[in-house]
């Protein structure tokens, strides 16, 4: 079925597991109550014809990580105390460099009879559940500091902690 033919309305209550085609033809296929993915990429050549261009877009705010009303720019960063985080990257490559040669008596090289690509895709996609199980503690914390923050009086050096370190949470 065709995007077009949708409301957007339509398309949040859409069962798992339902397959439409966007104005480029792509397939995509609901994988989860609010979540979509692409599920066959626009082949090279003319597109075919489909729904209006809004609709592809519409689609997208479907995606987890730009779920309504999540997407606010961030401020500059400001000036803080602590390590470089390219310092840590770099003691952390480091880091697993020498669990890799403990485990396989080898470094990691070109050629080696795995396939990169695969291992790079299953590593981003576990990363990926670790961001987001991160971000979704974080909420739930900040939700239990905010409702301690404005159970105590106003001023005090805890609510200043938790206004310093979540300026989200004084919005």
């Amino acid at each position: 079925m065709s995007a077009a033919d949708l409301t957007l309305d339509e398309l949040q209550e859409a069962p798992v597991g339902r397959i439409i085609v966007d104005k480029d033809g792509d397939q995509w296929r609901k994988i989860e109550p609010d979540h979509w993915i692409c599920i066959s990429p626009t082949p090279s050549g003319p597109t075919p014809s489909g729904p209006e261009p809004h609709v592809a877009v519409e689609l997208m705010e479907f995606w987890p990580l730009r779920s309504a009303g999540t997407h606010v720019e961030q401020p500059m960063p400001t000036a803080s105390t602590g390590p470089s985080m390219h310092d840590l990257a770099v003691r952390e490559v480091l880091y697993r460099k020498r669990i890799g040669l403990d485990r396989y008596r080898q470094p990691l090289q070109a050629m080696n009879g795995r396939d990169a690509v695969r291992d790079t895709i299953e590593e981003l996609a576990d990363g990926l559940a670790y961001a987001l199980q991160i971000r979704e503690e974080r909420r739930m914390l900040l939700a239990e500091l905010v409702s301690l923050r404005d159970a105590m009086p106003a001023g005090g050096e805890v609510a200043d902690i938790i206004d310093r370190y979540f300026p989200e949470a004084t919005s």
